[in-house]
């Protein structure tokens, strides 16, 4: 049981990593820190 709970949460932080909104968080987080050259 315990160790069918850890894959779950194992495969519920793979889902969350590979998460396109958090990429393009992430993104965003990158450009607006840079200075503006256009």
């Amino acid at each position: 049981m315990g160790d069918a709970l850890l894959k779950v949460t194992a495969a519920v932080d793979n889902l969350l990593f590979l998460s396109p909104m958090k990429w393009l968080a992430w993104y965003v987080r990158l450009e607006l820190r840079k200075p503006a050259t256009h």
